[in-house]
């Protein structure tokens, strides 16, 4: 990951597991759109679990998944906000 951002990312403080960073991978969200053509950082953060039925008619994900997206969201939106990355870099 090149993006300036990428050490808040890399960082996540704001949870006890380490992030798996990976590359910018296909599925149902337009990430292509803004990675490639625009030439932005992109941030995927999933907010499910294994057996969450994405997408089926019995989809369901559990409140501590929930808490623990919102707080991971959460502090990467306050630590880019408190150091935002230089984006001349």
């Amino acid at each position: 990951m090149r993006s300036p951002a990428s050490s808040a990312v890399r960082t996540g403080r704001w949870s006890s597991r380490e992030p798996a960073v990976q590359p910018n991978l296909g599925g149902t969200l337009p990430n292509d759109a803004f990675a490639d053509i625009l030439g932005l950082p992109t941030v995927w953060i999933p907010h499910s679990h294994p057996s969450c039925s994405q997408y089926a008619p019995d989809e369901n994900l559990s409140g501590s998944v929930a808490r623990e997206g919102l707080r991971i969201m959460a502090g990467l939106f306050r630590d880019l906000g408190e150091h935002p990355p230089d984006a001349d870099r």
